[in-house]
């Protein structure tokens, strides 16, 4: 009766190591995801079967910790043609969003020196990778 009570006390104690150690993995995990958007980026990629990186770059770049944990919850769920629209429609719609504020900007502030041409060349020219 001892020997079976203890052998169970050690299976499970090895289980609640077993989740300590991947626990802290997740974290560590998650912090680097906090400070790093390449690693974002990175998993967006990989959740999305390797979409271009034309395609992933604004997402990346305009979004916060916030924005690619909630959209790594819809990739992780969504079958992979239908993320794989999902997220070229959503880098055409951060384009747009992108160009669309730097006209509202350009046309609040008569002395920039940049053209909207311009920013939209070096905008493409930056996300055509």
């Amino acid at each position: 009766m001892s020997l079976t009570r203890r052998s169970i006390s050690i299976i499970f104690w090895m289980l609640l190591k077993i989740a300590l150690v991947w626990s802290f993995i997740s974290l560590c995990f998650l912090i680097a995801c906090i400070f790093s958007k390449g690693i974002r980026s990175k998993t967006l990629k990989w959740w999305t079967n390797e979409i271009s990186n034309h395609v992933i770059h604004p997402i990346a770049n305009v979004s916060e910790f916030g924005d690619w944990f909630l959209l790594s919850f819809l990739l992780k769920n969504l079958d992979p043609i239908t993320s794989r629209s999902f997220m070229e429609g959503l880098s055409f719609e951060v384009r747009r969003h992108l160009i669309g504020n730097h006209r509202r900007r350009q046309s609040s502030c008569s002395t920039s020196e940049e053209s909207l041409e311009t920013y939209q060349r070096r905008v493409t020219a930056v996300y055509q990778v």
